[in-house]
């Protein structure tokens, strides 16, 4: 399955981080969203999250309306990891 990463603004509150994720997950072609780890001791990764894309999402139109989104700082593809 295909995904993208994000990370939300450091003005976002851990209270305010479900709704901002809400909004993440209501993009169409997002077949599920979430944080890589809420309860991380390190802000910054607190922030970062992760959403899964459904099979006929079209990835880039989904990236551009992350990175639209008032609460996301970046949004990206994450590298390709092969085994060896």
């Amino acid at each position: 399955m295909r995904s993208i990463t994000f990370t939300f603004r450091s003005e976002v509150s851990p209270d305010r981080a479900p709704a901002a994720l809400a909004g993440v997950s209501d993009i169409p072609g997002i077949a599920r969203a979430g944080l890589v780890d809420a309860n991380s001791k390190n802000a910054a990764v607190r922030r970062v999250g992760f959403a899964l894309l459904k099979e006929d999402a079209d990835a880039q139109a989904v990236l551009t309306a992350v990175r639209a989104l008032p609460d996301v700082e970046t949004a990206a593809v994450p590298p390709q990891r092969r085994l060896s």
